[in-house]
Formats: structure tokens, sequence, C-alpha cells
């Protein structure tokens, strides 16, 4: 399967929350706080690509969307470093500084190798969205899919957060209270078992497909929800499950700035 490097991205990134609050920030470590705007304006871009001189329905193809936020370029590398990271699922070595034309020019070079190019159906589709803003905390919603043959393509969607004030991606670490970590993926577990007992899913399944943690959340109506992309915790058939940790067993455990307001 080709999901390695999102599973790679994302227990890094967990790992990096997990234990953020076990250990000091050294000098270096700690960006310096900038001065958040009141408003972001933003600018979608969008390539399209295709193989030369092909024009049936099985031309392979490359359709990459993405976002930009005036005046915030260490968000923007990030942010395409990241959808970058997704676009490569198959690389042993990926460039996470690979713009949208190098990876639509590779994708296609690699197309193009193939026997009948112009009948293999090849895909390539990426995008990231401005999802939501929490005070100083803006979140991208990331999106790729990639066909290159077999049963089905590879969808993935992740959740890609940004604290403004610092000036640095944030993870589950900086939206807890200190120490609450352990306290939040109890809960988690806990919503696990109810969508187990919901979905009527025996023991069969839940030796086969464990409770994991995940970094890819983000901040839901509802309270804080957990993406599992597939093959994660359901196989590919259950699609992307969702578990959903509500505001009213955070409290005390979640930030206060990131607690739903009260009415009025």
């Amino acid at each position: 399967m080709r999901m390695t490097l999102v599973v790679l991205l994302a227990l890094a990134a967990l790992a990096g929350c997990d234990n953020s609050q076990d250990k000091p920030d050294t000098p270096g470590d700690t960006p310096q706080p900038t001065t958040v705007p009141a408003q972001l304006s933003t600018e979608q871009h969008r390539l399209d690509k295709t193989l030369s001189n092909c024009s049936g329905d099985y031309c392979p193809q490359v359709s990459i969307q993405w976002v930009t936020v005036d005046n915030q370029p260490d968000l923007n590398r990030a942010l395409m470093a990241h959808l970058a990271g997704m676009l490569q699922n198959g690389e042993e070595e990926p460039s996470l500084s690979a713009t949208p034309q190098q990876l639509a020019a590779d994708f296609i070079q690699e197309a193009e190798k193939l026997p009948v190019a112009d009948q293999q159906n090849w895909e390539l589709t990426g995008s990231s969205t401005l999802l939501s803003r929490t005070g100083d905390l803006v979140t991208f919603a990331l999106e790729s899919y990639e066909f290159t043959g077999g049963a089905h393509g590879m969808p993935g969607i992740a959740y890609f957060h940004w604290d403004l004030a610092n000036g640095k991606a944030a993870g589950l670490a900086d939206l807890v209270e200190d120490g609450k970590v352990q306290a939040f993926w109890k809960l988690a577990s806990q919503s696990h078992a109810q969508w187990l007992k919901q979905h009527k899913l025996d023991q069969t399944f839940q030796q086969s497909w464990p409770f994991t943690k995940t970094s890819n959340l983000y901040l839901g109506d509802e309270g804080v929800v957990l993406h599992y992309n597939v093959y994660q915790i359901a196989p590919y058939a259950m699609g992307q499950p969702q578990l959903v940790v509500p505001y009213s067993q955070l409290d005390g455990i979640l930030k206060p700035e990131y607690m739903p307001k009260a009415p009025g």
C-alpha cells in the first residue's frame, strides 16, 4: 500500500506532540513571537497537467490546488511541504521542497514510461484549503488521491495547524493543558470503543484493527475530531473513520481558548 509516508509523517508529528511537554525548549527551539494579523488574506492556485499528445479518457493526469496566505512565508513553506509529502507516498526519499510543478512533471514522467501510457488512467490529485481559525490557531485541510493501477486508488486527508503568534506548526500538545495528553487519549480510546459498538464490530475486528493514536485531528463543531485514513483502524471498504471526543468531556483538558464560547 502507498500510505507509508503519510503514516510516518503522522507518527513523527505525534511523537513530537506527546513528548514536547516533557522536555524543556532550548533557545534555538523557541520561535520568536510575531505580530498576529487580525484577518488572513489567502490566494488559491491551481495546476493541471496531462501527458503530451494524449487526448483519450485514460490519459495520465495531475491536478493540484493549493492555498497561500499573504505575508506568511514560513506557513506557506510548511504547508506546501506537508502536501508534497502526501503526494509522494511511494517515494523512498521524498522531496518535501518539491513545487507543484515538479510534482506534476515527475508523476507524468513516470507514467510515460509505461506501455500504452495513454490507457493506464494514472491520476494524482492534491489540495490544501483553509478550514478554520480559532484565535491564533489556523487549521488547513489537505487532501490527496493517487491511482497507479490496482484495484483502487489511495486517498489521504490530513489536518495541518499553525500557531500565528509563535510562527510554528502546532499539534495536540499545544492544544491541551500541560500534563493532559494522556487524559485526552484515554477519552479518545473510549470514543473508539463507542464507535466499535455503534458499528457492531466484534472482538476479531478489534484484534485486527486496534485503536491507535493519531496526530490527524481538528477542532470540530461538537468536539475534537480524530481523522483516520484508510487502513489505519479499519479496512479500505470502511473508508476514513472519524472519532469525536466531545467538548463536554474536555473541560480542564483542552485549553480554554479552544473550548466553545458560551452563548451570550
